[in-house]
């Protein structure tokens, strides 16, 4: 038999097998790719919520000059009589937080965490200074997260800070 130089049918067929398996891991590393990027994102997304979020409340009460913690709602008093009031709002499950000009007046809200995250709790307690020498202080944590992620792919995350007021 004669040689023309062209490839035969069986080697034409582990060609297209080897093509199909190095197809099949690279279309796996890519996907992988992906979801590992879409995950940092998510990450990202909760942990600069939870950063501005404690950030807005420790400059709040930094200068407040008493704070109370009604039933989950952080209220700041300040010396002008102006109230600054921080809670999480159970129709959008968002961190907000609220201004008046007096404690009898009404609140005008406005979120620090976006729509895209929902926060699951939001809790504070004052811890009494000593009068005269020690400021009371003032613990906020919140746990956040993305809704309707899968929860192979969930991430959760829990934010505190303790807080001095300056009254002394």
């Amino acid at each position: 038999m004669k040689n023309n130089g062209g490839f035969s049918v069986l080697e034409v067929m582990l060609a297209i097998g080897i093509l199909a398996i190095i197809a099949v891991a690279s279309t796996n590393l890519l996907f992988s790719s992906i979801g590992g990027s879409s995950k940092a994102s998510v990450v990202a997304m909760i942990k600069q919520n939870g950063e501005h979020t404690i950030s807005a409340i420790e400059k709040e009460a930094r200068f407040a000059d008493n704070a109370t913690c009604p039933g989950g709602i952080l209220l700041l008093n300040f010396k002008e009589g102006n109230v600054t009031r921080f809670d999480l709002d159970p129709s959008t499950q968002r961190i907000r937080i609220g201004k008046a000009p007096n404690p009898s007046a009404m609140f005008i809200y406005s979120f620090l965490t976006s729509e895209r995250i929902q926060a699951d709790s939001f809790t504070c307690t004052i811890t009494p200074g000593d009068l005269g020498s020690d400021p009371d202080i003032v613990t906020v944590t919140i746990t956040l997260n993305i809704p309707g992620t899968n929860t192979k792919d969930s991430f959760i995350e829990t934010f505190q800070t303790r807080v001095s007021l300056r009254t002394y």
